[in-house]
């Protein structure tokens, strides 16, 4: 009885120690995970840009659906590099 309620106790003990650690940790991996997610965003809008330029070269798209899609893209892909030049990244 009075080991279980030792081990019980030290458990105790080592979750209150180590908690904040635990926490950090998923702090920096939340902060680094974003950036992952920013960086992955403007690549996918950039590819995104050369993928309709093709389609308007290749006749596959309007000149009107083409600059309102081109615009928007842009929009984004601005809003994305402000959020990367906060951060620090480019």
């Amino acid at each position: 009885m009075m080991t279980v309620l030792l081990g019980v106790l030290a458990f105790g003990v080592a979750l209150y120690v180590l908690w904040p650690l635990v926490l950090g940790s998923r702090t920096f991996r939340a902060r680094k995970s974003e950036r992952e997610e920013l960086l992955e965003r403007r690549d996918v809008l950039l590819q995104e840009l050369r993928d309709i330029d093709v389609d308007r070269e290749a006749g596959k798209m309007d000149p009107q659906t083409y600059a309102e899609v081109r615009a928007r893209l842009e929009r984004e892909l601005a809003e994305v590099l402000a959020m990367l030049e906060l951060q620090g990244e480019r």
